[in-house]
């Protein structure tokens, strides 16, 4: 497997982990040179934001690129190698629906993506 798929996994887990509400996973390489996965993902409060946030950047600090936006803005992008992470309240997802924008790429079946408690 590829590095920006083990990437991905890893970013899915740590989002599952800090209980994430409604992650999506595109893939948009066939359609954008921008990045090669999408992570779509809401906290139910600007705390949870925070710390989904935090904990990506804590824990995968080498593969960050960038990070724009606030939790008090509601929208978050954290660049990753070849993953892009959007965290978002609830509010700003239903606004800029990127889920729908984006509807021509595939989207993943999250669970193939999430690991087991024990095999991590």
């Amino acid at each position: 497997m590829n590095d920006e798929y083990q990437i991905l996994k890893k970013a899915v887990n740590l989002l599952d982990n800090k209980k994430a509400l409604d992650m999506v996973v595109l893939d948009v390489s066939e359609l954008t040179v921008l990045s090669h996965y999408f992570v779509i993902c809401s906290g139910g409060s600007t705390s949870q934001l925070h710390a989904l946030s935090d904990e990506l950047k804590e824990k995968m600090s080498q593969h960050v690129l960038r990070c724009e936006g606030t939790e008090e803005s509601g929208w978050m992008i954290i660049e990753l190698d070849g993953v892009m992470v959007h965290i978002f309240n609830r509010q700003m997802r239903d606004y800029y629906s990127l889920e729908h924008l984006w509807e021509d790429t595939g989207r993943m079946n999250i669970n193939e993506l999430i690991e087991e408690e024990g095999t991590k």
